[in-house]
């Protein structure tokens, strides 16, 4: 700011374009002014330079930008994606759920199924078993019934007064 006061220092231009006419030299006014400008021209290219950093500071900060609004959308896509994975789990978790529930009542059913079949195993176990006692005795009667009747007696003369 110090070097464009110095430029512009009314002071000093005008004491050298005012001061006595007759110390006024074209040339010197024209050196001044060229000095002005070849200083003004230095100023003009530092200032070009440092906005040609601004633009590739700017060019950079678009690329930026564009990236992170990619990033952003990509985000957004995880997001929905998320909420879409989420709600599948949250399906089958419910899914899950009534499948136990139904292996639940039906272990609970096969138990009682099991307890019936047991009961009537044993039930029909000791009936079979008295049945069959009974019928071994009938059995066993029926042959000495039948061992009985098939005697034959040698030597024994028949009498026919005699009972049966």
């Amino acid at each position: 700011m110090d070097d464009i006061t110095e430029i512009f220092d009314l002071q000093k231009i005008k004491s050298t374009l005012v001061g006595n006419t007759d110390q006024i030299d074209t040339k010197t006014v024209m050196i001044a002014i060229l000095n002005t400008l070849l200083h003004l021209n230095e100023k003009i290219e530092v200032i070009e330079t440092d906005v040609k950093k601004i633009e590739d500071i700017n060019t950079k900060m678009l690329s930026v930008i564009a990236r992170v609004s990619e990033h952003e959308e990509l985000l957004n896509d995880i997001q929905i994606n998320s909420k879409v994975v989420e709600e599948s789990v949250e399906s089958i978790g419910k899914i899950i759920n009534t499948a136990l529930n139904h292996c639940d009542r039906n272990t609970d059913s096969i138990e009682n199924i099991e307890e019936r079949i047991l009961a009537i195993e044993n039930g029909g176990k000791s009936e079979q078993k008295e049945t069959i006692k009974q019928m071994q005795d009938t059995i066993t009667d029926l042959k000495c019934r039948s061992m009985k009747n098939n005697l034959i007696f040698s030597g024994l003369d028949f009498q026919q007064n005699e009972n049966m």
